[in-house]
């Protein structure tokens, strides 16, 4: 009796022990790269209109690998989702030859037909790729070839390694869509001494307010000849918020203090110039580090609120 009562208690622990193994080996394999089913993986499309990306979760996928991701970009979402309104490029435009992985970098090398894809198009068509291909775990960086040649941009610069971070997106969920939106912005000329207008098409997600994305463009600089940067790369946006028409805008102290060769009215009507161009946006009252009761370098006094300045435009009427 004794005996048959230990046999018995024996194989309980066996089977608890078997369980426990079961149990640690499932969730290693979920940790080796199997995703989330509920959470799922998300695969930006171009919609139907050309001018945005839309994001469709598919919670039916276990394994991200490159190929699982180039081929969901490859295939209509209807049969998996009940997504409508987008539509594919990656098939239908321009293929992928080939692609290769290494130490985090992808490079997906297309095929010549990739010419086919230009301006806005082209630029959403790569913000889809890259943020699909960069939940793959391995994928850090996206790097774009055609017909093993790199990509070159409409300035016949190469694009070069591209992130998640690369296309203009806010920090709050992923899980929105990106379109593209015509900025006007005001740069200085070569003096310093006056500001040219130059017009810039953005991709960006939808979250993100165009007042913070006027600012985040004109710290960046323009890409555009014969224009120039009104604010040093490195100033920092405290804050932006808009209020009864009133364009509130706190910089840091690079702003103020950063030698410059553009005159203080220039810099000051660079930002007031811009956001003014904005539906919503009638005036603008800077302040650095959120103090207003002090002048921008030497003469521009930061207390004033500010109205567009047409006087300072070159070629204006």
């Amino acid at each position: 009796m004794s005996q048959h009562h230990n046999t018995g208690q024996n194989l309980k622990v066996l089977i608890a022990l078997l369980l426990i193994l079961c149990l640690t080996g499932c969730a290693k394999r979920t940790e080796g790269g199997e995703t989330d089913t509920g959470k799922g993986f998300v695969t930006w499309y171009l919609n139907t209109q050309g001018d945005a990306l839309s994001a469709v979760r598919v919670r039916d996928i276990r394994e991200v690998t490159v190929d699982t991701a180039l081929e969901l970009l490859s295939e209509a979402p209807g049969s998996r989702s009940d997504a409508a309104g987008v539509q594919v490029l990656l098939g239908n435009i321009t293929k992928v030859k080939d692609y290769s992985l290494s130490h985090g970098r992808l490079t997906l090398d297309f095929t010549t037909d990739y010419s086919n894809l230009t301006g806005p198009l082209e630029v959403l068509f790569r913000a889809s790729v890259v943020q699909t291909l960069c939940q793959v775990p391995e994928v850090e960086l996206v790097l774009f070839t055609v017909g093993g040649a790199p990509l070159m941009d409409s300035n016949e610069k190469e694009v070069g390694l591209m992130g998640r971070d690369t296309f203009i997106e806010n920090t709050g969920t992923e899980f929105n869509s990106y379109e593209k939106t015509t900025l006007t912005l005001y740069f200085a000329n070569e003096k310093g001494t006056d500001l040219r207008k130059v017009e810039t098409v953005e991709i960006h997600n939808t979250n993100i307010p165009l007042e913070r994305l006027v600012m985040q463009e004109l710290i960046k600089g323009p890409e555009q000849p014969g224009v120039f940067p009104t604010l040093p790369p490195e100033t920092k946006l405290n804050s932006i918020s808009v209020k009864d028409k009133i364009c509130y805008v706190s910089l840091d102290s690079l702003a103020s203090d950063s030698p410059s060769n553009v005159s203080e009215e220039v810099e000051l009507f660079s930002v007031v110039n811009s956001l003014t161009e904005l539906p919503g946006i009638n005036r603008v009252q800077l302040s650095i580090n959120g103090d207003s009761d002090r002048m921008l370098r030497q003469n521009m006094d930061l207390s004033v609120i500010y109205e567009k300045n047409t006087e300072l435009i070159e070629d204006s009427e």
